[in-house]
């Protein structure tokens, strides 16, 4: 288990890898997930809050956004 996942990929992929990221979590730990499409914001925070996660801070730049999550 770590303490912070990085996953700068598709909203494919995060959302297929969510439950293996939680898992892989230590609670208390950092989820940062970028290369995220602002129209895909909602499936990612539905998948990540499933997964037992609570969003931290969001960063928009360029038509890009970045979720920090913490692991419950």
């Amino acid at each position: 288990t770590y303490d912070i996942v990085l996953a700068n990929i598709n909203r494919n992929i995060l959302l297929a890898f969510m439950g293996d990221m939680r898992r892989l979590l230590l609670p208390g730990g950092i989820l940062l997930l970028s290369g995220i499409m602002p129209a895909d914001e909602a499936a990612i925070l539905a998948s990540a809050q499933a997964q037992g996660f609570d969003l931290q801070t969001k960063l928009d730049k360029d038509n890009w956004l970045a979720m920090q999550f913490i692991a419950g």
